[in-house]
């Protein structure tokens, strides 16, 4: 190093700032607000799926209600209404597409699988399948519609 020749100072740069941050910080910063907003979008659609099931929930219970009243004294007729009902609300929560084509053993794993727990088992396995086709049935439809209003109640859960 040659002190004489006439060399200025080496100047340092001055300090990182903070602002403005570099490109890839805005594209994290936008990227996480898409996030938010998307995840913001995914929380409204269940609390409104939730909403509406909670609103279609009463009516349906009112319906039990109501063909439990209206055939009492026939219960085969009762027993097609609730089959009726079961798959009115069925196709009211998941669609007609996933549900209009189930029969016997898949239509019994549905609901189950909707339930969350085994509710229609072995006992109801053939009331719900083959009894409302029949003239007459000795099923017993009073513990089945027990059943139907515990399942009824259940999906307010979200299950289906």
């Amino acid at each position: 190093m040659n002190p004489d020749l006439p060399l200025r100072d080496i100047h340092l740069p001055g300090g990182i700032s903070l602002w403005p941050p570099a490109p890839g910080w805005w594209l994290l910063a936008a990227l996480v607000l898409l996030l938010v907003f998307w995840l913001l979008h995914l929380a409204w659609r269940w609390w409104q799926r939730r909403r509406a099931r909670k609103a279609l929930l009463q009516p349906a219970l009112q319906e039990l209600e109501r063909l439990e009243a209206l055939y009492r004294d026939d219960p085969q007729t009762l027993l097609r209404e609730l089959s009726g009902l079961m798959r009115r609300i069925a196709i009211t929560f998941e669609g007609r597409r996933v549900t209009a084509g189930l029969t016997g053993a898949r239509w019994l794993a549905f609901l189950n699988r909707q339930s969350g727990e085994p509710l229609f088992s072995e006992k109801f396995a053939h009331t719900l399948t083959v009894a409302p086709y029949q003239q007459q049935s000795e099923a017993d439809v009073s513990a089945l519609a027990g059943e139907i209003r515990r399942w009824i109640r259940q999906q307010e859960t979200g299950h289906v």
